[in-house]
């Protein structure tokens, strides 16, 4: 690693920043689909792929951008700018899970879900596990304008951020649940980190050149291949997914951003779900559970079209909230946008 950072300069235009973020939330809407991914693939297989990349991959994104001063009305800027969502939704998730699904947790356990973030702790108090990419992503964030900002912290920060990939890498987190004992996702936002410094690196000072081009497209394809090819032990199979796949996955979507493709007026469609992302992420999953209570009074015998038709009815349905929001309610807008 002889060539540095330039943290100044941003790696991605606007529109190819959205661009990427419509993929990935389109894969996130995909991979949050039980029906479809089942229907694909009996077991996780699909759902365990997806999540290898596009979830982490929103960690990826803003270290290519340029980086700001580190502040304190940054911080309190990113703390509104996810915590006011973070809290409306936990709140209302969890009287609804209280009052509908017979979640009876005590106080402690309800304040330590909010305040830890950990999937599996708001999955018992909220009934859904999705919000806790808001405290991990305000985590990140920080971590990210230190490193940048303040260089003695750099290498110790590499160091435990490695160290934490290594213990995910390794499938650990099978036997100890690490996100639920740390508060505000730190778990989650540590263990991302080194690799989005690390791919930072690698497309500032490779992007331009033809090999990179070339490499990561084709590598990414037989990594995938081989991904649903290959019966992995429990030794190979966490790196892979953890490791392996993203470094390749991100470089490639990156690529793709940056072809004319992505400019072309069929690719408008990314851009714009790009730029409603967090919304639509706060909303799918919401959208996506109502319809599948909805379904279970529907008679579709084909388990793939069931999958079709619900994916594209919580997409539809949740741009639609957003627009709605945005248009009708903007103050309300405001606090999911």
């Amino acid at each position: 690693m002889n060539k540095t950072i330039n943290s100044s300069i941003s790696l991605l235009t606007r529109d190819e920043s959205n661009f990427i973020k419509g993929v990935l939330i389109l894969l996130i809407i995909i991979g949050h689909n039980s029906v479809l991914m089942n229907a694909l693939c009996s077991g996780n297989g699909i759902k365990d792929y997806l999540y290898a990349f596009h979830i982490h991959s929103f960690f990826y994104l803003p270290v290519l951008y340029n980086i700001p001063q580190f502040s304190l009305e940054r911080v309190k800027k990113d703390f509104y700018h996810l915590f006011t969502p973070y809290t409306i939704l936990f709140v209302i998730l969890t009287v609804i899970s209280y009052l509908f699904l017979d979640n009876r947790n005590n106080f402690t356990n309800i304040v330590w879900a909010y305040f830890s973030g950990a999937p599996n702790e708001l999955g018992r108090v909220t009934g859904m596990q999705f919000l806790w990419f808001l405290p991990s992503m305000f985590v990140f964030l920080i971590l990210r304008n230190v490193y940048f900002n303040f260089k003695r912290y750099r290498i110790p920060l590499l160091i435990i951020s490695f160290s934490v990939l290594l213990l995910l890498a390794s499938g650990s987190f099978n036997v100890i649940d690490f996100a639920k004992y740390t508060p505000l996702g730190v778990f989650y936002a540590i263990s991302n980190f080194f690799l989005a410094i690390f791919l930072r690196w690698l497309i500032e000072n490779n992007n331009k050149s033809l090999g990179f081009k070339i490499f990561f497209p084709i590598a990414f394809f037989v990594i995938s291949i081989l991904y649903f090819l290959i019966e992995f032990n429990k030794y190979s199979y966490y790196p892979y997914i953890y490791v392996v796949i993203p470094l390749v996955a991100f470089p490639t979507i990156f690529l793709l951003a940056k072809t004319k493709l992505s400019s072309n007026v069929k690719f408008n469609f990314m851009i714009y779900l790009g730029k409603i992302s967090l919304p639509v992420y706060l909303f799918h999953q919401i959208v996506y559970n109502v319809l599948m209570i909805l379904f279970s009074y529907v008679n579709i015998i084909n388990e793939s079209l069931l999958g079709v038709v619900i994916l594209i009815a919580t997409l539809l349905i949740s741009i639609a909230i957003t627009i709605t929001l945005k248009y009708l309610f903007p103050k309300i807008y405001t606090l999911f946008s």
